[in-house]
């Protein structure tokens, strides 16, 4: 196909993605648009075979969504084949608490503004004990948060919003944001000298390669997602019950939730799992038992209760 079919098609695509997908993230849009436009660039016809075939040299699950959501889009009755995520790198859940905490009070990166190195640990924390999207925890500003409280507001996809009550080992969070750094209500807690929040992710993982964490740690923190099945790997293995575990992590359809319970059924074949990951800092995690709780838009989704049952 020529140049400017493709990108008249794309055009069309990506339209069609906004208005009739009701997309709202142009990162997304503009990743599904890439990845069919590198599949249109290599085949002309659109079928099983070539769609196989395109998808044996990628393993990212990124293309395999793109390809339906373009099947979609034109209208064909063509079965996407499944990535099979036990050809997946397993993921190491194993690490020792401690050494990883100990490792982000020495945390270390050669940047031109200090704050960066706290924005970098916050940032991390955040996402550890809460099992939020990078994306989100990028997007919080002041105004989503609430000292008294000890609370947060999270802002998912489709603008649904999470109000969670964090330990008390984030006081320092707060104070760190609103009297050390005296931001405005409407300024973004992290980065907040940049604007476009996928450039303030590039600066996230550009500061984590450039910091003086263990190789370990580096490449788990980079795959910002990793933090997510973390969660949902310690509510699945301590509970079982599959639907705390969804509006825990703020899906919107059981079958995504389902990716983490393939997961943990490889892990359950295991002697030892994520568990130990929390058992070797019990004592926070406690605190954060006794004081923490989420309300998924009043569903009464309760940390408390979670733990409880895991015991």
């Amino acid at each position: 196909m020529a140049d400017s079919k493709i990108e008249s098609e794309m055009k069309e695509f990506r339209e069609y993605l906004e208005n009739e997908l009701n997309i709202n993230s142009q990162k997304t849009i503009k990743d599904y648009v890439n990845a069919v436009r590198k599949f249109r660039s290599e085949f002309k016809t659109i079928s099983e075979f070539t769609i196989k075939r395109f998808l044996k040299k990628r393993r990212n699950p990124l293309y395999v969504f793109a390809l339906k959501k373009y099947v979609q889009f034109k209208g064909l009755n063509i079965e996407i084949p499944r990535i099979k995520y036990e050809d997946r790198k397993p993921l190491d859940y194993e690490f020792e608490w401690q050494e990883f905490l100990d490792a982000l009070q020495k945390l270390e990166i050669e940047a031109h503004k200090p704050e960066r190195v706290k924005d970098v640990k916050w940032i991390i924390l955040l996402g550890v004990f809460t099992g939020r999207r990078i994306s989100e925890i990028l997007k919080l500003k002041v105004k989503h948060l609430n000292k008294e409280e000890r609370s947060i507001i999270i802002v998912g996809k489709r603008n649904i919003r999470q109000k969670i009550r964090v330990p008390k080992v984030f006081d320092d969070f707060f104070t760190y944001v609103l009297e050390e750094k005296g931001l405005l209500d409407n300024e973004y807690c992290f980065f907040e000298d940049i604007q476009d929040r996928n450039y303030a992710y590039n600066a996230y993982r550009y500061y984590i390669q450039k910091s003086n964490l263990p190789e370990k740690y580096k490449w788990m923190l980079k795959k910002t997602h990793n933090w997510r099945r973390a969660v949902a790997m310690y509510i699945l293995k301590r509970t079982g019950d599959i639907f705390k575990a969804k509006e825990v992590l703020g899906h919107r359809s059981i079958n995504t939730t389902m990716r983490y319970v393939r997961e943990w059924m490889q892990e359950k074949a295991r002697e030892e799992g994520f568990g130990i990951l929390v058992e070797n800092y019990t004592d926070e995690i406690e605190k954060f038992v006794e004081e923490t709780m989420i309300n998924v838009e009043d569903k009464g989704v309760d940390w408390y209760d979670i733990f409880e049952r895991a015991r």
